[in-house]
């Protein structure tokens, strides 16, 4: 398994543990397929977050400097970063998939699947 289907496999056990608990029953591999993925880390959307507080502040200065297009361009700027740093970048799992290798991707699903199972399984029993 390559190093990007290591780092992808917790998140996807994250997504679907999170999904079979609204969903009330274990996902089965259609429904896990479905299942959005959060691609960007922790660290990069907390880092967004800090440049989004960065860029209101400047925005706040625009301002008060009375440069109406310096405060809006900040404005526009810190609500992207908010957005990116809430939302984050999300795919399907398919989509995901679609975009690895066949070996990689199969034993990805399948260790997901094992993952999800193991957890959910004795909740629904």
């Amino acid at each position: 398994m390559t190093s990007k289907a290591k780092k992808l496999l917790p998140r996807i056990e994250k997504a679907g543990i999170k999904a079979s608990l609204k969903a009330g029953h274990p996902l089965d591999r259609q429904e896990l397929l479905e299942v959005k993925v959060q691609l960007l880390p922790a660290l990069y959307r907390w880092s967004l977050g800090g440049i989004s507080a960065a860029c209101a502040y400047g925005s706040y200065a625009g301002f008060m400097a009375e440069s109406t297009s310096r405060g809006l361009g900040m404005a526009a700027l810190s609500l992207l970063f908010f957005f990116f740093a809430i939302v984050g970048v999300r795919h399907t799992l398919g989509r995901i998939l679609e975009s690895m290798d066949g070996v990689d991707a199969g034993e990805l699903l399948g260790l997901a699947l094992e993952g999800i199972g193991s957890v959910i399984g004795g909740l629904f029993d």
